[in-house]
């Protein structure tokens, strides 16, 4: 999928769910907590060539997410609450960080850091008033701006906390993905346990 982006081919097979960058990317963020504690060349090179593949397949404003990109699914944000392309950006964000912070790799936290602008430009107070189903970018803009202190990843992360559990994330074409499974029905500051998938 990534080297279809990469190629920019559109409408390829996709193959595997629509949350398959994020197990890319997940991958990744295990192979360099690894490579940090005990060096692997094997796995160096593998960090360093997933990683510029990752870059190559960026779109040129910082979009990354395969099953739109290659396999042209939908567009961009159209089903937002269940498409993952913020989750999986998000473990773009988990991974480089990982990277940076285990061998001091820039590669993937450049990409990570296009990818968090181009979120940024588009979501937020004053932006477009949406999120994701599936939390996770929370985390991970509140851990790149540890890694670079840049401010606006620390104000899009409380723009999703703030702006998660009033009800808005539904999927009217299935009665079980409600705002609950969204983890969507209740204020972040205002949840007592966890709820949702």
């Amino acid at each position: 999928n990534l080297e279809n982006a990469a190629a920019r081919r559109v409408g390829e097979a996709y193959h595997g769910p629509m949350w398959e960058d994020g197990e890319v990317f997940k991958w990744l963020e295990a192979v360099a907590w690894h490579e940090g504690l005990d060096a692997d060349e094997v796995m160096g090179r593998r960090l360093d060539d997933y990683s510029d593949l990752a870059r190559r397949a960026q779109a040129d404003d910082g979009y990354l997410s395969t099953f739109n990109q290659a396999a042209g699914k939908r567009g961009r944000y159209e089903w937002i609450s269940y498409d993952h392309e913020i989750f999986n950006m998000a473990t773009l964000i988990q991974a480089a960080v990982a990277q940076y912070r285990a061998s001091g790799r820039t590669v993937l936290l450049d990409v990570a850091c296009r990818a968090a602008d181009h979120l940024a430009e588009t979501f937020g107070f004053n932006k477009r008033a949406e999120l994701c189903g599936h939390p996770l970018v929370e985390m991970a803009l509140v851990e790149l701006y540890r890694v670079t202190g840049a401010q606006r990843y620390l104000d899009l992360a409380s723009y999703f906390v703030e702006h998660r559990g009033h009800g808005t994330l539904t999927d009217p074409t299935w009665q079980g993905w409600t705002s609950v499974y969204f983890s969507d029905r209740i204020p972040v500051r205002e949840t007592v346990y966890p709820e949702g998938h």
